[in-house]
């Protein structure tokens, strides 16, 4: 397992009305409520999901689903993600990665019910038989709508072995409630290994084909 606290760039963006299906370690793409992801005039709200790495992986990106499109306050807004450790699902644990970014603009984005995917600037390594939360919040404090809603499982029974966690700034607080949500990898070395040598042997094939002629 690798500790890196670093702040560099994760990339958002608005993924389309359908979750990704590619290298997804976990998922949960029921959704039958709202929660809302704050800091603004009216309260402070981090929130996250955290869930169980059944086998060994880096961590490249994750997704939510929105549930509206971007607030005026959250739009070009710098916010924090923060992924957690630990090895039982009823604590967030320690933090083992710490990344900013700049959220979408509600002029370029309107995100509606669409999936928005957090490309991480640096990718963390993940442990089988870990949890693992990931927690959003928002760089600067009480801004006027300083918020996104995302879609969640009201009924908390899609993925028992996670639950969305909210930070009021003092204390994390387990909801009885799921994200909906998936966690990518980064594509196995084996998969771009076989990538690059198809795209070698058919440039091979194609010169040989001009020689040949």
């Amino acid at each position: 397992m690798s500790f890196a606290l670093s702040a560099q760039a994760v990339t958002v963006s608005d993924f389309g009305a359908n979750p990704p299906t590619e290298n997804v370690e976990v998922s949960q793409t029921i959704s039958n409520g709202a929660y809302q992801w704050r800091n603004n005039e009216a309260s402070r709200r981090d929130l996250g999901q955290s869930f169980l790495a059944e086998t060994d992986f880096t961590l490249d990106s994750f997704s939510f689903q929105a549930n509206g499109n971007v607030q005026v306050g959250a739009s070009g807004a710098a916010f924090t993600v923060t992924i957690y450790e630990n090895n039982n699902r009823d604590a967030v644990g320690t933090a083992i990665s710490t990344q900013t970014g700049t959220y979408l603009t509600s002029a370029s984005n309107p995100v509606a019910s669409n999936w928005l995917l957090f490309d991480l600037a640096e990718n963390v390594d993940v442990t089988a038989g870990n949890y693992y939360t990931i927690m959003l919040s928002w760089n600067v404090a009480s801004v006027t709508d300083q918020d996104q809603v995302f879609q969640i499982d009201s009924t908390g029974t899609s993925y028992l072995p996670g639950r969305l966690w909210e930070y009021n700034g003092t204390t994390f607080t387990p909801m009885g409630y799921d994200m909906a949500f998936t966690v990518q990898a980064i594509p196995e070395p084996s998969t771009m290994a076989y990538g690059l040598g198809a795209g070698v042997l058919i440039v091979s094939l194609f010169l040989k084909r001009r020689r040949n002629r």
